[in-house]
């Protein structure tokens, strides 16, 4: 599996014994009139699902790696005009537990966006994989029953 550059969007062009799948072959990526953007670490399971699932159906979109590219107050509050502070946490997560009990007291029992944008761009990580944002909306997580709803619409 390698990463290709397709039109200022990354794709993953996929080699397996049993599957041979080009995502950017001859034929043009699935266009979608909306821009999609993909929120993430690169070596996140998650993520990788993701990406493979959207570069096997051939949709476009651009890769956005928190490490890397960073994050800012600004894309987080967008994102959390469509969802829940809470649903972007990863609770599970190393960096979670890495957290002071005093700290993780402070950002669940205030509620406070302003302290949870905070750690959110202080500790990337601490953000639940992948976030998918579209025009329309965002979606926390992967799984294929979700994607497949995403996209035929």
């Amino acid at each position: 599996m390698f990463l290709s550059r397709y039109s200022s969007a990354y794709c993953i062009t996929l080699h397996s014994p049993q599957l041979t799948r080009f995502a950017l072959s001859s034929r043009t990526a699935t266009t979608f009139t909306m821009a999609i953007t993909l929120y993430g670490i690169p070596n996140c399971d998650k993520v990788k699902k993701a990406r493979t699932w959207l570069a096997y159906q051939e949709i476009a979109y651009t890769f956005h790696n928190f490490k890397k590219d960073g994050i800012s107050a600004k894309l987080i509050t967008t994102w959390l005009a469509d969802v829940q502070w809470d649903t972007l946490i990863n609770f599970k997560g190393t960096a979670w537990r890495g957290l002071s009990e005093q700290r993780r007291n402070s950002i669940t029992d205030g509620n406070s966006i302003i302290s949870v944008t905070s750690l959110m761009m202080e500790l990337p990580s601490i953000i639940k994989r992948p976030i998918l944002f579209t025009e329309k909306n965002t979606y926390v997580g992967f799984s294929d029953a979700l994607y497949q709803e995403i996209f035929s619409q």
